[in-house]
């Protein structure tokens, strides 16, 4: 059984191990990843102001997080995805359109009217949000300078 939770940092070292679990596999290959650099990164995510994470349970374990924070612009809140993530395991079974439906279901009640994300075009998960209705902005970039 599946179920959508609120981010609770009682689920934070279950999520950090499914994280790194996620992003060592293919297609990332991230073997660098430790759980301590992963705990650092979500505790960051987590001090965002407005933040707002989900969890998907799956028979009462963490198999997947969303991470993001709610910012209040002109024409309303958008939710902003800055991590999601689903267990390998859990992959590619309907949980991930099952989750995101749950987010946006939730994100509608708190009067949240559009979510944004950033994916790599060459992964999967660009064509899982364009299936889920999502498009690619064509009025903005990401623009990127290395340092």
């Amino acid at each position: 059984m599946t179920t959508l939770i609120e981010y609770d940092a009682a689920y934070l070292n279950e999520c950090v191990r499914v994280f790194v679990r996620t992003f060592r596999a293919e297609p990332f290959g991230y073997g660098w990843l430790t759980e301590d650099a992963a705990g650092r990164y979500f505790a960051g995510i987590a001090r965002y102001p407005g933040f707002l994470g989900y969890i998907l349970l799956e028979d009462g374990a963490a198999a997947g997080a969303c991470l993001g924070h709610v910012d209040d612009y002109f024409q309303g809140a958008v939710y902003e995805i800055k991590e999601i993530f689903l267990a390998p395991e859990a992959q590619n079974r309907g949980l991930g359109a099952k989750f995101m439906s749950g987010i946006e279901k939730d994100l509608t009640k708190r009067d949240v009217s559009c979510i944004t994300l950033l994916t790599q075009r060459e992964l999967k998960a660009h064509g899982f949000y364009l299936r889920l209705g999502y498009a690619e902005s064509t009025g903005a970039a990401l623009m990127v300078k290395s340092l």
